[in-house]
Order: C-alpha cells, then structure tokens, then sequence
C-alpha cells in the first residue's frame, strides 16, 4: 500500500498541470484559439491550440505550435510556427519559419521563408519578396523568389527564380512558365525534365547521385546519408524544443522562472534529486508491475516521468541562458535567454564524449528542479490548508 501512495505522490508532483502558475489570459484549456479582425496585440505572441486562427494583427513576432494554423491577418515580425497543416493567407512582414505536414503559402511574406514538411506549396497568388529554403517530399515552387534552395522528393518549378537555384532533388520539373535567371545547380540518380519554354540564364549542372546502385554498395556514402538524415532530424527537434520552451515562458512564465531559478541557485541539490529520481523512478515502476493492483500505477508513473524527462532541459536551458546573459552584461528578455540556452545546449550535445556528459547534467538537474518546484508547490498548498 504504501508503494501506491508513493507512485501516486511522485507521479501527482511530476504532473500536475503548470497552468495554476500560468498568465489570467494563457487560457490553457482552449482548444480553439482566435485572434479576432479587429483585435490588434501590441508584442510578441505565443500559442497553441487544436486550431489557431489568427485574422486580426500582431505588432511583433509571432510564435504557433497547433493541429491546424491559419493565419490571414498581419504579422508584423516573424513567424514561427509547426502544425499538422499550416496555411498563410495573410501578411508576414518579416521571415516565416514553419514544420508541419502540409503547409500553404497564399499571403505575402516581406523576407524569406525556410519551410520543411511533407508537402510545400508557395501558391501564385503569393508575394514573396526574399530567398526560400524548403525541405519537404513534395515541393512545388508557383510564384517568383529571390534564391531557391531546395531538398526534396518531387519538385516542381513554375515560376521565375531572380538568382541561383541549388537542391538535392528526387524528381525535378521545370515548366514552360519558369525562368531562373541564375544557376540551376541539382543533384539527382535522374535529370531534370526542362520543358520547352523554360529559360536558364546561367548554367545548368547535373550531378548524378545514382542512389539506387552506388548507395546500395557503398558503406561510405551510406553512412553519409544517415548522418545527414540525422543532421535534418536534429534540427526538427532543435525548432520543435525552441517552440515549446518558448511556450512555456509565454504561458507559465512564473513556474518556468522559478525551476530555472532553482538550477542557478540549488545546482548541487538539484542534481542530487535529479540523479536519484531518475534512478529511482525505474525501479519503482518495476515494483507497481509484479503487483497486480500497482499496474495502473506503473503505467501512469512512467508516462509522467518520460514527460519530466523531456521537459526537464528547457529549464537548464532557461538557467543557462541567464548565466551567460549576466557574463555578457547584456540585459536579454527571458526568451532571448532561453534561445541562447537552448542554442547552446544543442551545440554542446553534439560534441564527442562532452556531449554526453552534458545531456547527463541537464537531465539531472532539469529532473530535479522540476520535482523541488513541485514539491514547494504542494508544500505551500498543504501550509494554507488547501490540500
């Protein structure tokens, strides 16, 4: 019995919702989340929903994570934003930045778009007025951009190009309406198909890949392959942590402030518990499995504790952030911090052996403040008789 008061007080601790520490206006249990017409916010956004939808104005950056991202008012910054399908009617005054499965580009964009995802559309009734960097399975390329530069499954071209074209392409189409003005610069197992009408102004170089027989045989240029397929997969998780750790200072500013606080202030303590939690936790979901009544337990101990381990680096990331903008002498926002946390902790893991070590103290310590902050939640719940 008291294994199962236990699993349930650590696992209450790791998942209780954040959201009593969050804004009055986070409105964390939306599903659906509207910017109205004439609704106009004066700073940068950050949300996330089922739906989002976004007609009215935004004087700044905007940050969007949802199933479903519509966005056909104005943003006067960047967008970022990953979703299930992601369509902008609307206007961007500054770069777009997007992950998602099906994405649509209809709006006006002032700068650059960098897009990956299953399909990509930049629709002719689009206006952009800088460079596009697109990763996607299929691609497709309707309206003019400054530079192109593509990876992708099946791409097609039909619109003018006002420099250099460079990808790495399964399929490329050229149609008669496309004009690059520039280079076009590919590599494929196959040429592309120019139609008659298309215009090149510079050179056309074709790099045969031959993936279908050279690769098969080559462990080198295998291996090669995997470590760019993991290079694109490290940066889809270094946009997908930046997005939720900017989040969660949106919408549980006060929370995120606190654990991160914790990791400067208690790093040792944090560790510790960290450490033994980590070790623990393990265990003691083993433990709930032999018992037949504990196996509900066990299950819900384990989702919550893969969850504090994933969360567990923004944290450590938000402290990091904190202590070089101190070093620098640089007064930057809490998000500006995180970013260069989170940035820095990326490039860190990535080294041989330091890397390792490195996400060891950043799960130690995440899981570890994350429990302490908790712990002084219930604790001050308990104090005031609330619990």
């Amino acid at each position: 019995m008291k294994k199962i008061i236990l699993a349930t007080f650590v696992a209450l601790l790791f998942i209780t919702p954040v959201s009593v520490f969050a804004q009055a206006n986070s409105s964390p249990k939306q599903k659906v989340v509207t910017v109205g017409k004439e609704q106009v916010i004066a700073q940068d956004y950050f949300t996330a929903g089922d739906r989002v939808v976004v007609d009215g104005t935004i004087n700044g950056d905007a940050y969007i994570a949802g199933g479903q991202v519509d966005i056909n008012g104005t943003v006067t910054g960047d967008l970022l934003v990953a979703g299930g399908q992601v369509t902008v009617r609307g206007s961007v005054l500054q770069n777009i930045r997007a992950v998602g499965g099906t994405i649509l580009i209809e709006g006006t964009v002032g700068r650059n778009v960098s897009i990956v995802g299953g399909s990509l559309t930049l629709d002719k009734s689009a206006k952009i007025n800088g460079n596009a960097a697109l990763v996607g399975g299929t691609i497709s390329i309707l309206t003019p951009v400054k530079m192109l530069n593509i990876a992708g499954g099946d791409v097609s071209l039909e619109s003018t190009v006002s420099g250099n074209v460079t990808g790495a392409v399964g399929n490329l189409q050229v149609f008669p309406d496309a004009q690059v003005k520039g280079n076009l610069t590919y590599w494929s197992d196959k040429q592309a198909e120019i139609a008659q009408g298309a215009s090149v102004s510079g050179t056309v170089n074709f790099n045969q890949t031959d993936f279908k027989n050279k690769f098969d045989n080559s462990q080198e240029k295998a291996q090669k392959a995997a470590n760019g397929f993991g290079m694109f997969m490290r940066l889809v998780s270094f946009t997908s942590a930046l997005i939720i750790g900017l989040l969660l200072i949106r919408f549980v500013p006060v929370f995120s402030s606190k654990t991160a606080e914790l990791v400067s202030t208690k790093f040792w303590k944090t560790m510790y518990s960290g450490f033994v939690l980590v070790v623990a936790t393990p265990v003691l979901i083993v433990l709930l499995l032999v018992t037949l009544i504990g196996i509900p337990f066990a299950f819900f101990v384990g989702i919550a504790y893969m969850a504090v381990i994933y969360f567990s680096k923004f944290f450590v990331a938000m402290a990091l952030g904190r202590y070089l903008s101190q070093s620098w002498k640089s007064n930057l926002s809490d998000s500006w911090q995180f970013v260069v946390g989170i940035a820095m902790f990326s490039l860190l893991s990535m080294l041989p052996v330091i890397g390792f070590f490195v996400k060891l103290v950043f799960l130690f310590a995440g899981v570890g403040a994350l429990f302490l902050t908790k712990k002084e939640y219930f604790t001050s719940l308990r104090t005031k008789k609330i619990i």
